[in-house]
């Protein structure tokens, strides 16, 4: 499918530059939960601008963009509907967990290593859908997830050999467990934001009318609601640091401090990234999502070891190798 290729390759390059940005902000400015906030500030800018734009263009955004992309009349009603609450706040729930999670094992370890941990979300979904659905699965399934799970195994383990001899085996396993949580968080989210994003006829109102909800909604209160349970984290947690930390002269000094170039560009591609993976989400099914997601994993893998400059190890083209083979043969026999 032509539209689902370029739908996948833009995801891929502009994933790739969120994933980049946020590593370049929290080493410079290691705090998650206000890259969160930024984050969802940004993407609840985006979508308001967006449907201003497309209301000052009489609709015609609509017959340009994929149909279930935009909401034909976005108002404040949306904002008192229970039924369509009720069924995002799970996602929105999950998002800001997920989110800090993710932000927080990518303060502490690679951008490779987090990559790497979350390419086994095809293993957590199988599982998933074993134990909490009981579906079974045939014995090929299993053996296709061997080599994906081999190849992410070699990968952590040789982006560590040199941080577990510096740092202690705890810090090393709390890392990984950060990154780990992170990853089954988005497996359960994905899961139940199937059902959500799929553009189908489910009402969202007691009335005759039919009214859908579109990707641009679901981004909208998801970031709505990541932003809300972001903050209070935000207010206890990181502010008095910050607020002590920008009294300091040294730092008074320093105009990079808070790096807002930076941050306004990881916002907008967040914005795209999160925008295109429910529209993806919506277009295909789980398993088939999983499998372009785990594809983007490779892409940001090899992207994060070009960028910094480090030499590809035997190593590291074999766990890559790994996880193309588990890939292709979870897509095809799994």
């Amino acid at each position: 499918n032509v539209k689902i290729f370029i739908t996948c390759l833009l995801w891929y390059s502009i994933s790739s530059i969120t994933s980049q940005s946020t590593k370049s902000i929290l080493n410079k400015f290691p705090f998650p939960s206000f890259l969160s906030i930024f984050q969802f500030l940004t993407s609840i800018f985006l979508t308001l601008l967006i449907v201003f734009i497309n209301k000052k263009l009489n609709n015609a955004l609509l017959l340009v963009l994929p149909k279930g992309f935009l909401p034909k009349d976005f108002n404040i009603n949306y904002l008192k509907n229970r039924q369509l609450i009720s069924k995002i706040l799970p996602m929105g729930i999950s998002q800001f967990i997920g989110k800090f999670f993710s932000h927080l094992s990518t303060t502490l370890i690679s951008i490779a290593m987090v990559s790497s941990i979350k390419t086994l979300s095809p293993f957590l979904m199988v599982l998933s859908y074993r134990l909490y659905y009981k579906v079974k699965f045939p014995i090929q399934t299993y053996l296709t997830l061997f080599p994906l799970v081999l190849g992410v195994i070699i990968m952590v383990l040789f982006d560590n050999i040199s941080s577990i001899s510096k740092s202690s085996s705890n810090n090393t396993l709390n890392r990984l467990l950060y990154s780990f949580i992170s990853t089954l968080i988005f497996v359960v989210q994905n899961m139940y934001g199937k059902k959500v994003v799929t553009y189908t006829s489910s009402k969202i109102n007691n009335n005759p009318a039919d009214i859908k909800i579109d990707k641009l909604t679901v981004l909208f209160f998801c970031s709505l609601f990541g932003l809300i349970f972001s903050l209070p984290l935000f207010l206890f947690s990181e502010l008095p640091i910050l607020l002590s930390s920008s009294t300091n002269l040294e730092l008074k000094s320093n105009t990079s401090f808070i790096p807002f170039k930076l941050l306004v560009l990881n916002g907008c591609s967040h914005f795209f990234q999160a925008l295109l993976a429910f529209q993806l989400l919506g277009s295909i099914s789980t398993v088939s999502y999983s499998i372009a997601s785990m594809l983007k994993r490779i892409v940001i893998i090899t992207v994060s070891i070009l960028i910094s400059g480090k030499l590809i190890s035997n190593s590291q083209i074999l766990g890559i190798i790994l996880i193309g083979i588990g890939l292709y043969s979870y897509d095809r026999w799994g």
